[in-house]
């Protein structure tokens, strides 16, 4: 056995302890779907510390390997630390929260988030992250679950919201209504997306990046700046304008949005191809 690894026998009596817990000792089983429950939350546990730690800590070993009960108690005080930290993340965003009339935004901030507090559960179902999340923030790790999830989540809506400040709210609401007239009901994208692109355009056309506003030449230059470049190219432009953006921006803002430019390179390639 690798010093991380185990089999899934191996967890089988933290399985059964969590079990108990689970059933407060009524009874002496539980359904194969409670059963694969609590195996998944020990598993949760356990990747929450060995990868967090980067290694096994000092803990005795049995006679069949190591002992797993000490990592998955390290993982799941570790799971309770991310929902302290979720929820300190989350006050803050909802200080001087602004939605800039998007429904779909505010109904996801304001109503859904608060139910993850109530509903999630550390001990039997770390795993299961409770909301859907419908409004969409601009980059998420894709195989996240659980607190990772929203976690991740709501650090990456708070980056997006002090990105936002930085602009008139008008300028913002012209941009949403530009996309889609009726965005206040009917907009589901991400909001912080066209605003970054658009002040991205900005910088390209030598416009004033807060008034978030360009015309049908700005259009044919930024065009041009792009026009012969494959996605690679295309993507390396974009990094240097985000970068040329962050030179009032703090690093981490940079580097979250850095994280979208293959994705809006492959679209503006598209773009300037079928124009």
């Amino acid at each position: 056995m690798q010093e991380t690894g185990y089999e899934m026998e191996d967890l089988i009596p933290l399985v059964a302890k969590l079990a108990d817990k689970y059933t407060s000792m009524d009874s002496s089983s539980v359904s194969y779907e409670t059963a694969r429950m609590l195996m998944e939350a020990v598993v949760y546990c356990i990747r929450e510390w060995t990868g967090e730690a980067g290694s096994l800590p000092a803990v005795g070993h049995r006679e069949a390997g190591v002992d797993w009960e000490p990592v998955y108690q390290q993982g799941y005080e570790l799971v309770l630390e991310k929902v302290r930290r979720a929820k300190t993340v989350y006050e803050g965003l909802i200080a001087d929260f602004e939605d800039y009339g998007c429904r779909n935004y505010r109904d996801t901030i304001v109503k859904g988030i608060p139910g993850f507090f109530v509903k999630y559960d550390p001990r039997f179902c770390p795993q299961d992250h409770i909301l859907t999340l419908d409004y969409p923030a601009i980059w998420v790790e894709p195989e996240s679950c659980g607190v990772d999830r929203i976690l991740d989540y709501l650090e990456g809506i708070r980056l997006e919201a002090e990105f936002l400040k930085l602009f008139p709210r008008q300028g913002i609401v012209n941009v949403l209504r530009g996309i889609l007239p009726e965005y206040r009901e009917l907009y589901l994208n991400n909001i912080c997306a066209p605003v970054l692109m658009r002040a991205a355009g900005c910088v390209i056309a030598g416009k004033s990046v807060r008034a978030l506003e360009l015309d049908e030449m700005d259009y044919q230059m930024i065009e041009a700046q792009f026009c012969g470049d494959d996605s690679c190219g295309v993507a390396a432009k974009i990094r240097r304008v985000i970068g040329m953006l962050g030179t009032s921006l703090p690093e981490e803002m940079v580097s979250y949005f850095e994280r979208v430019a293959d994705g809006y390179a492959v679209r503006i390639r598209s773009a300037v191809l079928t124009h």
